[in-house]
């Protein structure tokens, strides 16, 4: 079963998505001195300076695809103006050019996210900006209906997270369904029927969407769902990937699902 995992989840990776929103490499350095006065430097970030001199990114976050931009068939770019302080936090954002207003918001609150090696000069971290771009693309031409019926069985499969699932919902899990949790192989199905499995992958009724992607197969017979869940405030983020298939008659079944840490 791990094998069949693995090969959905090859094929997910050269699947288009609907929508990218990607951040890219940080653009220019500013030097920013004890009155927030930043001045800037030559020499890009990226171009070959002493390493302790330019803050490097260590986590990077990548924005939403505003809905309305999607339904509007709208694409384009946020240039970002980010100011990191002594400890390497982002402490303000400012959106300096932009081709649609409709990407700032999404842009600046993905950029709020990203955290730094600090800038250094003589030894000792200092304040710095750095100008970031977001480029937000329509990756193919989007079927919102049918985009609304995938949406629709992610609403389920976070029920069943919650343990609240339906009749409705158990009917979408197929019949020869298989899910790998960690390193266990089980039926999809007895890890909601079997109460001494609920464990294993319901998450209880804390649990939170905290990012999620759709994509469709060329053929459009497969779906597949990606989510990053927080199932409480005690217990670890979990990843899932959630495979469906759509018989002849149009109804989408979960034919697998792979669950970790």
């Amino acid at each position: 079963m791990r094998t069949r995992v693995s090969l959905f989840l090859t094929s997910l990776a050269f699947t288009s998505m609907v929508v990218t929103a990607t951040a890219q490499d940080p653009l220019a350095l500013k030097e920013c001195g004890e009155l927030n006065e930043c001045t800037e430097q030559d020499t890009p970030v990226l171009a070959a300076v002493a390493p302790q001199d330019q803050p490097e990114v260590k986590k990077r976050v990548n924005p939403y695809y505003p809905e309305v931009a999607q339904r509007a068939g709208l694409e384009g770019e946020v240039f970002l103006k980010v100011t990191i302080d002594e400890k390497g936090k982002v402490d303000k954002v400012e959106a300096i050019k932009f081709s649609d207003p409709v990407f700032v918001d999404a842009a600046s609150k993905a950029a709020e996210q990203w955290e730094f090696t600090p800038a250094m000069k003589e030894g000792k971290p200092i304040r710095a900006e750095v100008t970031i771009p977001f480029k937000f693309k329509l990756a193919e031409k989007v079927n919102y209906n049918k985009r609304d019926e995938i949406m629709h069985l992610q609403e389920d499969v976070h029920r069943l997270l919650r343990g609240e699932s339906t009749k409705n919902v158990k009917t979408q899990i197929g019949t020869s369904a298989y899910a790998v949790v960690g390193n266990k192989d089980e039926y999809l199905a007895s890890l909601f029927s079997e109460k001494s499995k609920w464990s294993l992958l319901i998450e209880g009724p804390e649990s939170k969407i905290e990012t999620s992607r759709l994509a469709l197969d060329d053929s459009g017979d497969m779906a597949y769902l990606v989510l990053k869940t927080k199932p409480s405030a005690r217990r670890a983020e979990r990843f899932h990937t959630v495979i469906f298939s759509k018989s002849k008659d149009g109804a989408w079944t979960i034919a697998a699902w792979h669950a970790g840490e």
